[in-house]
């Protein structure tokens, strides 16, 4: 005899453990975009030849440069859209409303990952070159980038970066 799940002394136990597990895969995503998104935007040298995903200056010939542009603006254009349909009152209520409560600011991560995720693994790139920088100014670049990063993350942290991702929601 086979017991379900609604029928299982261990249920509670089962959903908050499935329930942890499906935010915290969230918070292992996100730091791993992250990652790759620096690795995207600074595009090192050693990731022409040891990196799998493209970057942001990668090469490649396969679109023309008016199209790979157009590429590149719905790839960013669906993350803000992604950020915006979600958090509208609407949407949450329609659709947001239908899973537990603990549940839907981890699926936001969940969705925000994956449309940031398709921005890197569809980016195409465009062969113009937008600035090129002398040294000095390129230094001051690099330190901007570092010092951005840095503020990202601080910023997450002071405002509980559990709470952001949907940890803490999900303990409760």
């Amino acid at each position: 005899m086979a017991l379900t799940y609604s029928h299982s002394a261990n249920a509670p136990r089962i959903a908050r453990l499935a329930g942890g597990a499906y935010a915290w895969f969230g918070f292992v995503v996100m730091w791993a975009f992250w990652i790759s998104f620096v690795v995207f935007l600074a595009n090192p040298r050693w990731a022409a030849k040891q990196w799998h995903l493209p970057t942001i200056d990668g090469t490649s010939d396969a679109v023309h440069p008016a199209i790979a542009a157009a590429i590149d603006l719905a790839l960013i254009s669906l993350f803000g859209l992604q950020h915006s349909v979600m958090a509208r009152p609407w949407f949450k209520s329609a659709v947001m409303g239908r899973l537990p409560d603990a549940f839907q600011r981890c699926t936001y991560v969940h969705a925000a990952n994956m449309a940031l995720f398709a921005l890197i693994v569809f980016w195409q790139p465009v062969p113009v070159v937008v600035y090129a920088a002398g040294t000095h100014l390129r230094e001051l670049f690099w330190a901007a980038f570092g010092a951005g990063w840095i503020i990202l993350f601080l910023g997450a942290l002071s405002f509980g970066i559990r709470d952001l991702l949907g940890i803490r929601q999900m303990q409760a």
